[in-house]
């Protein structure tokens, strides 16, 4: 079912004169790290009460998970670390922090057209899309835009103001009455790979009061407890820097353990801490999905896995009836690595023959990948502003989540039925939008 507000965006996009909605014209000039040609020509909209009620269910799933541990694993940590394949370094760092990590994250679902359903749960700091609400400002500047918005009040909520909150209130258990140095730390020469997006993203969050500093591991320096980048002392770390940047040389774990040390002992904010790795593999959707019907689950928390969560199980060399099942099924599969991130390694079963989809669940067991049903995404109809001419996408949406509740989405696309993963590294041809909000009333 298509929602309501794009029927009503697209009619008017067809009725006015062409251009009249040409939201992205000169963007480039005034958003400087914006590819146009990977922008869609409109924003997505969703009801205020569905994106609601679904980043209520998110947040139940957040805390469901970040209890896997203790409800299928008996408190036993060690066991949970194993059942996700980690290395014993990583399961020592992980542990090292007591209690649930901040939510902190980003879901990635498709809408099937009656719900959303969640694919992936991004539940860590590194977090991609955060500056994609400055498109959607940008969209404002747009006078028939504008009408359209105020006629039908539409709201956005900006990704980047929420992350500058979370950061300021971090800051102020560290500094009371004087200004706070926030630095995102990434690994070692990563920082000059992902340049123009960090400078974006130090812009948009100076918008709110967020003056952030960029570095790395290897320049970080602890004197008495306290973390200095470059002679600056430092309250807090956003937290860019990934299991692989911390264990790839001493230099970086030396770094990684000073900063966990002064996090420790009250100088530092370590935004989020390391501790969230225990639930971002895919492995936990999995055995929320595979456990559903068991005791660990009351019947309204079975219920809501069933309504989010698509078949998902782990692969492994003991999943023979598992295997058989997939075999079967292949047109409406996707394995998918546990630990990685932007689509790498997600092989869908409809786009390879039944020899390849034999190999890849026997490489999937023997690495412990998860398997998920398929789900089909609602089509969007976009209307080219200009020439006039209807397409149809099928997009992932990705709202954030934050202590304090929903923190604004952005949405990745490709044209209908053209790739199995929709993200950005994934297709040259996908397509980034912002997202709009309106009340049932509009």
């Amino acid at each position: 079912m298509q929602d309501s507000m794009t029927a009503t965006y697209n009619a008017a996009c067809r009725e006015s004169e062409r251009g009249a909605f040409d939201l992205t014209r000169g963007i480039v000039e005034r958003l400087p790290w914006v590819e146009e040609n990977r922008l869609l020509p409109r924003p997505f909209f969703v009801s205020q009460n569905e994106m609601l009620r679904c980043v209520s269910d998110l947040t139940d799933l957040f805390h469901i998970m970040t209890q896997l541990p203790d409800r299928l694993f008996g408190g036993d940590r060690d066991a949970y670390c194993k059942a996700l394949g980690l290395e014993p370094e990583k399961m020592a760092m992980f542990q090292r922090f007591a209690g649930p990590p901040d939510l902190y994250g980003r879901a990635d679902l498709y809408h099937d057209g009656q719900s959303f359903k969640l694919l992936e749960f991004n539940i860590h700091s590194a977090l991609g899309g955060v500056i994609t609400s400055e498109v959607s400002i940008d969209h404002l500047r747009n006078e028939r835009f504008r009408e359209f918005s105020v006629e039908r009040e539409l709201t956005h909520v900006h990704t980047g103001e929420n992350l500058a909150r979370c950061l300021l209130l971090a800051a102020s258990t560290i500094v009371t009455g004087g200004s706070a140095t926030i630095a995102l730390i990434e690994g070692n020469g990563e920082i000059e790979k992902y340049l123009h997006e960090y400078r974006s993203l130090q812009d948009c969050l100076r918008k709110f009061g967020v003056d952030l500093i960029l570095g790395t591991l290897e320049e970080i320096e602890n004197r008495n407890g306290k973390l200095f980048l470059r002679g600056q002392r430092v309250h807090v770390v956003l937290r860019y820097f990934s299991d692989p940047d911390v264990f790839c040389d001493s230099r970086s774990v030396r770094a990684v353990e000073e900063i966990i040390r002064s996090h420790e002992l009250g100088n530092v904010v370590l935004w989020t801490t390391p501790q969230s790795g225990l639930f971002h593999n895919k492995r936990c959707l999995a055995m929320l999905s595979g456990s559903a019907d068991g005791p660990a689950f009351s019947h309204a928390e079975r219920l809501l896995i069933d309504r989010m969560i698509p078949w998902t199980r782990i692969l492994d060399s003991n999943s023979i009836g598992v295997h058989e099942a997939c075999m079967e099924d292949q047109e409406n599969l996707i394995v998918k690595p546990g630990s990685s991130h932007g689509g790498q390694g997600c092989v869908a079963g409809w786009e390879v023959s039944r020899d390849e989809w034999r190999q890849v669940l026997s490489a999937g067991a023997a690495a412990g990948h998860v398997v998920q049903r398929r789900v089909i995404p609602r089509p969007e109809e976009v209307i080219d502003p200009v020439s006039g001419a209807a397409t149809s996408w099928d997009a992932v949406w990705s709202p954030f989540l934050m202590p304090h509740g929903y923190a604004g989405a952005f949405v990745r696309a490709v044209p209908t039925g053209v790739n199995g993963v929709i993200n950005m590294g994934s297709s040259g041809g996908t397509r980034t939008a912002g997202v709009f909000e309106y009340p049932v009333n509009s």
